[in-house]
């Protein structure tokens, strides 16, 4: 048996005489095992004719091309006057990767499924971990882009995640590149149009992506109006424009429209009861507060300050959310806050690397915050800042880094000292 490559196929001759035998003409090829393949598909791959003369050697070498898809695990056949048989078990379903494809911009996924399973005959939309079949695919694809007189190189990667989605070989055109052209946002009011007009400005020129670059621009567009406080925004689907062949890269467009409706105020934000942040406290230091506008960004920094507040005296896995109710007629949302601190964290040591004996001294005398105490940046920074006119400290500045130990509710804190750059 000569294969070119060791794999796990054992081939079941009928004999020994058979094997000796110089020609057989079977008159049908039998394909068992494999029913999720198409027996003409699988006769065109072996290059085999049904009642013409056929030897064991040119079974073997059918065979061979079989194996080479790597769609297989194993194969045996039989064979005699009346037909031979081939006997096949696929590999394993997780040892087949979804195709996925990039940013071939003629055609859809169904599409080039279809193009590439008519030059690859047992290609159906999944390409083998092993074997020559992802070659063979990037080869189809090049061809495909032929017809569109693109001449282009095509590179493929498995992936665990590939645009949201579990599993697959990503096909995609490295050269030319392909880029994102122009980006049209229609139905934009003045009050929108600088923040939009900066969404259209990132996204032009970025790598196109079929998976990501519409989807990406749909959420940019929104959230660029939920920060102006455009709450009941809707944005459609970004569509795919005719590709432009420019050079040196390739260029489609993006169109999606924006449908607004009114700005949103603030009419209430309400603090739940907390000895750590009071309402008052958090009344006065809140970025945003009633009367203003519902911006999105400004809610966000806000929520991160309020947790920030938490984690400076210990809590340092508090997070803080809000809950927001609209009145539609009003224009007007009223959020609730949620506290969630978590445990408090105490110190487990202080690590202070490379200091000299009387830089430590130094470091010792002004430095408050012991093991076993809960966390608190407040003497900390303090502590820092003496240090920074302190003369055994020139030149140098402090790099603080916290290492939180989940399991004790405890923190290690090394204080580095590194040399300030030179402006």
């Amino acid at each position: 048996m000569r294969l070119r490559r060791a794999l796990p196929v054992a081939l079941l001759l009928v004999s020994a005489v058979q094997l000796m035998a110089a020609t057989y003409a079977p008159k049908k090829l039998v394909f068992t095992g494999a029913d999720q393949y198409k027996a003409a598909d699988l006769t065109t791959v072996t290059g085999l004719t049904p009642g013409k003369l056929v030897t064991t050697e040119e079974v073997e070498a059918a065979m061979q091309k079989l194996v080479d898809t790597g769609l297989f695990s194993d194969m045996r056949y039989t064979v005699n006057d009346q037909a031979l048989t081939f006997m096949l078990t696929p590999v394993a379903g997780d040892q087949l990767l979804q195709a996925r494809y990039k940013n071939f911009v003629w055609w859809s996924d169904e599409e080039l499924n279809a193009l590439v399973h008519g030059r690859i005959p047992l290609f159906n939309g999944q390409v083998p971990v092993t074997g020559t079949m992802k070659d063979g695919v990037a080869s189809a694809l090049t061809e495909i882009l032929a017809s569109k007189s693109v001449k282009a190189s095509v590179s493929s990667v498995n992936s665990a995640n590939l645009g949201g989605k579990v599993g697959g070989t990503l096909f995609a055109i490295d050269d030319p590149l392909v880029e994102v052209g122009e980006v049209r946002v229609d139905q934009v009011s003045a009050g929108a149009a600088a923040s939009i007009a900066d969404v259209k400005k990132r996204f032009t020129g970025q790598d196109y992506d079929a998976y990501s670059s519409g989807p990406s621009l749909r959420q940019n567009v929104q959230n660029a109006y939920l920060d102006l406080g455009y709450l009941d925004i809707a944005v459609d689907p970004p569509v795919r424009g005719t590709p432009d062949l420019g050079q040196p890269a390739i260029r489609v467009s993006l169109t999606t429209a924006a449908h607004e409706g009114s700005t949103y105020h603030v009419s209430k934000m309400e603090w739940p009861e907390s000895q750590i942040v009071s309402k008052s406290t958090f009344a006065e230091a809140s970025q945003l507060k009633s009367g203003d506008l519902a911006s999105r960004m400004v809610l966000m920094r806000t929520e991160n300050a309020e947790a920030a507040r938490f984690q400076a005296v210990g809590y340092l896995d508090a997070k803080v959310s809000s809950q927001g109710k609209k009145d539609e007629a009003k224009h007007e949302i009223a959020y609730v806050f949620e506290a969630m601190p978590g445990e408090q964290y105490k110190v487990a040591s202080i690590k202070t690397p490379g200091l000299s004996a009387d830089q430590q001294a130094e470091f010792d005398k002004v430095w408050k915050l012991a093991p076993g105490q809960f966390y608190n940046s407040e003497p900390i920074g303090t502590a820092l800042q003496k240090l920074a006119s302190n003369k055994a400290f020139q030149g140098l500045v402090a790099r603080p880094e916290l290492q939180k130990i989940l399991q004790t509710h405890t923190v290690v804190l090394t204080i580095s000292f590194v040399k300030k750059a030179r402006s």
